[in-house]
């Protein structure tokens, strides 16, 4: 007997094993959905100050995501905003100035309204586009004021005097005043309003001239005449 059957004999038939069949390859899982950003918190503030970039369309948020890390990194962030900002504020640096709670758009107040006096916010979209934010010191000051008006400057039309006798009268109010004696005493005398007492006014909540002689002024100053439609005032910074 050969040694190849006695081999056969001892082992049994040799079977060559067949290949595994091939798998379906398991399902990819897609990669988790970016979890939304946390809601950010209302105001708390009765007003609050800003400037801001705006870029203008809805495709526009790496752009404005970039400018954000620049103004991190220390670039300027008025520069940057005369120079990319699509909105009006561009020449001002972003600067949007003071506005009460209430009268922005919710979305933009709350960015404004998350960081700290010169930090820079998270960016916002709003129906405008992307924002980049930045929140401003909100500037005030205790004022106190005196109107004379003449007939035919606004809502004026009844007070019986000419454009030339209100200059007189201001005149003589300011010289009083300025000889040392007390503002309200002068303006209870001789101011065609009662709203003597203004209190505290915040940067650009008055008409735009009457705001610019407010901030021009060192506390305890008084104004020279100042001239608007409705007549012509004197301010008082309180020290």
């Amino acid at each position: 007997m050969s040694l190849t059957l006695l081999l056969w004999l001892a082992c049994g038939p040799v079977h060559t094993a067949e290949p595994p069949a091939p798998t379906a390859p398991l399902p990819v899982a897609p990669p988790p959905a970016p979890a939304a950003p946390e809601p950010l918190p209302p105001p708390t503030e009765p007003r609050y100050a800003a400037s801001h970039i705006v870029l203008s369309g809805e495709d526009r948020q790496e752009e404005a995501a970039e400018l954000r890390r620049q103004a991190l990194a220390g670039s300027a962030f008025d520069e940057l905003a005369r120079a990319r900002s699509d909105g009006p504020s561009a020449p001002r640096g972003g600067y949007l100035g003071t506005f009460q709670t209430g009268t922005m758009v919710p979305e933009f107040e709350s960015a404004v309204a998350s960081v700290k006096v010169g930090e820079i916010g998270p960016v916002v979209h709003t129906s405008q586009g992307w924002h980049v934010v930045r929140r401003e010191a909100v500037e005030r000051a205790r004022v106190q004021h005196l109107i004379v008006r003449w007939d035919g400057a606004w809502r004026s039309d009844d007070v019986g005097r000419s454009r030339e006798e209100a200059a007189q009268r201001v005149a003589a109010a300011r010289q009083r005043i300025a000889g040392g004696e007390p503002f309200r005493d002068v303006a209870a005398e001789l101011s065609d309003s009662t709203d003597i007492d203004l209190g505290w006014v915040a940067r650009d909540t008055l008409p735009p001239v009457l705001d610019a002689a407010l901030f021009d002024l060192a506390p305890a100053a008084l104004s020279a005449v100042i001239e608007t439609e409705s007549g012509l005032h004197l301010l008082y910074r309180e020290p």
